[in-house]
Order: structure tokens, then C-alpha cells, then sequence
């Protein structure tokens, strides 16, 4: 099974603290990744940057946006609990939880701003988290960049590449 992306993580994040009781978050990652019978590589999979692992990034923004919402709420740092309007919600037996229904709850308790929405829209349609879009962006970015300053430097003359090479070597401390 692939790795779910955040939104396929809310509801059974919020029925899993259901109890109410504090859960810490790794406890929950753990509980969703067997839930979700992923593999050990799935489990061990990485973000781009190396810095986290994927599916632990995806459950981090799943209770991101259900506290914000104010489904969960966190007394406690690292760990999680579901709120009265979290269970109110699970009590109801709504099927699926994702942006846009808490788009629609948050639109219900206060106005929002469109650029906002915009913005949301796209990583919403993505189904990739707001941090695997801004790493995804960055390493875009980074490649047209290179290539970029790759063309500009081939496109002088040999004379300026030989400049270059001395400032570039004195610059890093050479010389």
C-alpha cells in the first residue's frame, strides 16, 4: 500500500484518540502505520530534505490541521487529545475528514481570507503535505537555478571562466 497522504490520515487519527485519553504522537504514527499495514521501508521512507520520515510528516500535518480546527488539542508537548467538538464530530459518524470539510467548519466559526484558501487549494489538490510542496518547490527552484548560472557561465568568454575560478577559490579560502 502506498503511504497515505495527510488528509487520508485525519479521521482514523481522530477515531484513535477517541477515548479521550492523552496519547503521545509517536504512539500514534506507530497505531496509523499498522493501520494502514504499511512496510518497513514505507515506515522508514524520508521526506527529500532527509530530515524526517514521510509518513510520520504526513500524521504531524493531519493533527496539525485537526487542532487547528479544534478537534484535538495538544496539553502536552509531543502527545494528543481529542477535544468535546472532536467527539461531537465522531459521534456524528461522518465518514470522511478532509481540508475542504474543515474548510466548512472553520468557514462556520469564522471568515477567512481568500489568498489563504487559494494557497490551501493547491496543496489540498496535491495531496502532498504543506511541507513536502515547499521542499518539492525548493529543489525545483534550486535545479533551474543551477541551470541556469550553468548556461550563463559556458556562454562567456574563457577569459571570465578563468576569473571566475580564481574569485570562486579565493572566495572558498584558497589562495
Amino acid at each position: 500500500m502506498a503511504i497515505p497522504d495527510y488528509q487520508a490520515c485525519m479521521l482514523p487519527l481522530l477515531k484513535l484518540i477517541g477515548s479521550g485519553d492523552l496519547f503521545s504522537m509517536r504512539s500514534v504514527a506507530e497505531s496509523l502505520a499498522n493501520e494502514f499495514e504499511l512496510t518497513q521501508e514505507e515506515r522508514l521512507e524520508q521526506l527529500p530534505s532527509g530530515r524526517a520520515k514521510l509518513f510520520y510528516n504526513r500524521v504531524a500535518w493531519a493533527k496539525f490541521y485537526l487542532k487547528r480546527a479544534d478537534f484535538l488539542e495538544a496539553p502536552k508537548y509531543g502527545h494528543i487529545q481529542i477535544t468535546k467538538k472532536g467527539q461531537q464530530i465522531l459521534s456524528e459518524g461522518i465518514s470522511t475528514l478532509n481540508s475542504k470539510y474543515l474548510d466548512v467548519i472553520s468557514a462556520e466559526d469564522s471568515l477567512t481570507g481568500n489568498l489563504a484558501n487559494e494557497q490551501k487549494q493547491e496543496v489540498v489538490g496535491s495531496g502532498k503535505s504543506p511541507q513536502e510542496v515547499l521542499e518539492i518547490a525548493n529543489e525545483s527552484i534550486r535545479a533551474e537555478l543551477s541551470q541556469e548560472l550553468l548556461e550563463t557561465v559556458l556562454s562567456c568568454s574563457p577569459a571570465f571562466f578563468e576569473h571566475l575560478v580564481i574569485d570562486l577559490l579565493l572566495k572558498m579560502g584558497y589562495g
